[in-house]
């Protein structure tokens, strides 16, 4: 739920331009996953961003589509809800100003804008999504936003170390907590 934080997190807000909901979140891990966001249907936020490596891809440098290598590797995504700036150089501002740079790159999705909006426009299911959360068929702006929510969810917190800062005073052992 939107006001649910693991312990040791502080609330998270909301920008005033996407405000949470559970359909956009879930429109948005759809898109995550979704290799058909990239050129060659190879690619999704998830083969760089991977949940099983810690949110990011693992590698030294990232991995698009053709097989071309970035030149870092993919930072986690994990409380990156929190950053005021998005990518390696702070570029971006905000997880929204972020969303459509590596579906754009040439290296990482090589998918200008309205040919990933032309192409999800095609998929009824998206179309329908986009209605039922944003009032409008697949757009840029709603790409952005429904992968922004999704990403604001994806978040750490709840540790021993994190429920102890919280007021658990039981929650480490007191050998841990003389460190």
């Amino acid at each position: 739920a939107e006001d649910a934080f693991p312990p040791g997190l502080k609330k998270l807000i909301w920008p005033e331009n996407n405000k949470h909901s559970a359909e956009k979140v879930e429109l948005g891990k759809q898109l995550y996953v979704d290799k058909r966001l990239s050129r060659d249907d190879t690619i999704s936020c998830a083969s760089c961003h991977d949940p099983k490596k810690g949110w990011s891809n693992g590698e030294e440098f990232a991995t698009g589509v053709r097989g071309q290598k970035g030149g870092r590797s993919s930072p986690t995504i994990i409380n990156s809800a929190y950053q005021d700036l998005q990518f390696w150089d702070g570029r971006a501002k905000a997880l929204e100003g972020q969303a459509l740079g590596p579906i754009q790159n040439p290296i990482e999705m090589d998918m200008p804008l309205e040919e990933v909006v032309a192409k999800l426009n095609k998929i009824e299911g998206y179309k329908k999504q986009f209605q039922k959360v944003f009032s409008t068929d697949v757009n840029a702006d709603g790409i952005a936003k429904a992968l922004a929510a999704f990403e604001r969810t994806v978040l750490s917190g709840g540790a021993p170390y994190d429920r102890f800062k919280a007021g658990d005073a039981k929650a480490l052992s007191e050998p841990a907590q003389r460190g």
